[in-house]
C-alpha cells in the first residue's frame, strides 16, 4: 500500500526523459554549455520582491550549495544534497534496505529521494523568504518563496538533464560554476580596479594587500589538488586469481567535502531557528541573544554576535570596502556576546580562531559519523573485501584480520581528512 502511494507521488514529479539514442561527445559538450549558460542566467536574476543583496551572511554555504542569496537560485542544490545524504544515512544504518541491482527498487529509491528533495525545497524556500534571512518587501514573502522553489526545481531538472544529456554531474558542474563566477567576478569587480588604482597612486603596499586574496585563492586550489592525490595504499591479494596482488587505496579525502557540508548545514539550521526568535523578549529573548545576536542591517536580520556567530564564518564587513579596512576590522573589530545580563565584547581575531577550531572539530565528528552510518567504517569495508575475495598478504583469509588492519588507517585518515577540509574551507 505504501509503495503504491509512493509510486503515484513519484509519477507526479517533473522529470527529464532520457535521449532516444546515444549522444556523441560534441552534442554532450554543447548541451553542457547550454546548462552552464542557464545556470549563470539564474545566478544573476534576483527574485521579484527581494531587496538586492550586496553581501552574503554565509558565503561558504552559498559556495557549497551553488546558490546566491536573493537570486532565483537562493536555495541552490541544497535539497538535492540533503536528500541524498539523508537516504545514504538511512541505507548505511540499515533502516532501509534497497537492492540497487533491482531496477524497480532502484527507480523507487531515486524517486523517493527526488520527492524528499522537493519537500526540502519547499521548506527552505519558505524559511529563506519569511525568516528575515533574505530581505523581502512586505507582502511579497510567499511570492518570493514560490520563486525560490521554482528556481530549486529548475536546478533539479538541470542536474537530471546533465546526467542524461551532458558530461559529468550537474551538482559538481554548478558548484564549479559558482566558485568560478565568485573568483572571476571578485577579481574584476574589486581586486583588479583597487590594485590598479593603488599602483597609479604609487601605493604599492596597498596594491600588494589588495592582491592577497587572489594569491590565497591560487594557494588553496594548489593545496586542494595536492591533497586529492595523497593516499595510503594497503597491500591486498586476490585469492581466486592465485594470489594476484594489488593495493587498496585510502585517500586523505576519504569522506570528500561532506563533513563541511554537514557542519555548515547544522550551523545554518541553528542560526535560522534562532532568527525566528530574534525579536523576542524575556527569557526566550535572553537565550536567543546568548546563542545568536541579530542586528537589522539594510532591512534584514544579520547574525552579528553570540555563540553561533563565533563558530560561523559570518563577517559583517564586506571585502569591497577595501582590504585595509577589512584587515583593520579583523585586528581591531569586536562582536557582542550576551552573557547573563551583560554584553561581552569579543575581539574579531578570537572569532576567527574559534571558528577554525570549531569547524575542524565539527568536521572530524561528522566525518566519523558519516563512515559509521554509510558503511565506510573498517568493519563494513572488511566484510565487502572478504566477500569479493580479497585478503591481506601474509595473513589468513579472515574479515577480522582485514578489519584489524583497516582500523589502523581509516579512522585516522577520516579525522585528518575531515580536519583538513574544514580548515581549508575556513581559511
Amino acid at each position: 500500500m505504501f509503495n503504491e502511494i509512493l509510486d503515484s507521488l513519484i509519477r507526479l514529479l517533473p522529470q527529464v526523459k532520457p535521449p532516444e539514442k546515444p549522444l556523441n561527445i560534441k552534442q554532450k559538450l554543447m548541451f553542457t554549455g547550454i546548462v552552464v549558460a542557464l545556470y549563470f542566467f539564474l545566478y544573476n536574476v534576483y527574485a521579484i520582491g527581494v531587496v538586492k543583496i550586496t553581501t552574503e551572511q554565509n558565503e561558504l554555504l552559498s559556495i557549497l550549495f551553488a546558490s546566491r542569496m536573493g537570486s532565483i537560485i537562493t536555495v541552490g542544490i541544497a535539497p538535492i544534497i540533503l536528500a541524498s545524504i539523508f537516504f545514504q544515512l538511512l541505507m548505511g544504518s540499515g533502516i532501509i534496505e534497497i537492492d540497487i541491482n533491482d531496477v524497480s527498487q532502484r527507480a523507487r529509491y531515486q524517486g523517493a529521494q527526488k520527492l524528499l528533495a522537493f519537500v526540502i525545497a519547499v521548506l527552505q524556500s519558505l524559511l529563506y523568504a519569511t525568516s528575515g534571512y533574505v530581505s523581502v518587501l512586505r507582502g511579497f514573502e510567499f511570492f518570493v518563496a514560490f520563486q525560490f522553489f521554482v528556481g530549486a526545481v529548475i536546478l533539479m531538472l538541470l542536474d537530471e538533464a546533465v546526467a542524461k544529456y551532458g558530461i559529468g554531474s550537474g551538482i559538481s558542474l554548478f558548484i564549479a560554476c559558482g566558485v568560478a563566477f565568485s573568483l572571476v567576478g571578485g577579481f574584476f569587480r574589486f581586486i583588479l580596479p583597487n590594485a590598479v588604482n593603488y599602483i597609479l597612486q604609487s601605493n604599492f603596499t596597498q596594491a600588494a594587500y589588495t592582491l592577497l586574496p587572489l594569491f590565497f585563492s591560487i594557494l588553496v586550489i594548489a593545496v586542494s589538488i595536492y591533497a586529492y592525490k595523497i593516499k595510503v595504499e594497503v597491500p591486498i591479494s586476490f585469492q581466486l586469481a592465485r594470489g594476484y596482488g594489488g593495493r587498496f587505496p585510502i585517500p586523505l579525502l576519504y569522506v570528500s567535502n561532506l563533513p563541511v557540508i554537514l557542519a555548515s548545514s547544522l550551523i545554518f539550521l541553528l542560526s535560522s531557528w534562532f532568527m525566528v526568535f530574534a525579536n523576542s523578549t524575556g527569557i526566550i529573548g535572553s537565550i536567543t541573544k546568548f546563542f545568536a545576536y541579530y542586528t537589522n542591517q539594510g532591512g534584514r536580520l544579520t547574525l552579528s554576535g553570540g555563540l553561533l556567530y563565533l563558530i560561523s564564518p559570518n563577517f559583517p564587513v564586506p571585502y569591497f570596502i577595501g582590504y585595509d579596512s577589512y584587515l583593520n576590522f579583523f585586528l581591531k573589530g569586536t562582536s557582542s556576546w550576551y552573557f547573563g545580563s551583560n554584553y561581552i565584547e569579543i575581539p574579531e581575531w578570537v572569532h576567527v580562531l574559534v571558528y577554525l577550531v570549531s569547524t575542524a572539530l565539527l568536521c572530524a565528528m561528522f566525518g566519523l559519523l558519516w563512515i559509521e552510518t554509510t558503511g565506510q567504517n573498517p568493519e563494513e569495508v572488511a566484510k565487502q573485501m572478504h566477500e569479493i575475495g580479497w585478503q591481506i598478504p601474509g595473513y589468513r583469509r579472515d574479515p577480522r584480520v582485514i578489519q584489524k588492519i583497516l582500523e589502523n588507517y581509516i579512522p585516522v585518515i577520516t579525522i585528518l581528512g575531515s580536519v583538513f577540509v574544514g580548515l581549508l574551507a575556513g581559511v
